[in-house]
């Protein structure tokens, strides 16, 4: 929504297009999801693998306790959390027009600005 991915479909003018519309925002929640999981899991399978370069002797001396696996998973799920929020935030902060340029082809991005261009010629009459 902050980056105008989705185009704006107005109000439904018949059952069809409230239909679509339900069809497409599920679709676009899904995809969302499965895209943001997936990411999340090979960021965290990524950090556990690169956890492996802290040696147990050092995590138990750090700890106060013995190292476990346990410590290892919980470590690797902080820095994964950590990593999406940072993310997350890093996107936000981005420019629209950047966000749109990596997220859809150019065939969207032309048809977009064809929509803008014709809004602005509508608003000006």
């Amino acid at each position: 929504m902050a980056h105008h991915l989705q185009p704006a479909m107005g109000l439904p003018r018949h059952h069809g297009s409230r239909v679509n519309a339900l069809v497409y925002n599920v679709a676009t929640v899904l995809t969302l999801v499965a895209g943001v999981g997936l990411m999340y899991l090979g960021l965290y399978l990524a950090t556990a693998a690169a956890l492996t370069v802290i040696s147990w002797d050092f995590l138990g001396a750090t700890l106060g306790e013995p190292a476990a696996l346990a410590h290892y998973a919980t470590l690797a799920w902080l820095a994964t959390s950590m990593g999406t929020v940072a993310g997350a935030l890093g996107s936000s902060a981005e420019d629209t027009i950047a966000i749109q340029r990596a997220a859809f082809g150019n065939r969207e991005q032309e048809r977009r600005q064809a929509q803008e261009s014709r809004e602005n010629d509508h608003a000006r009459r």
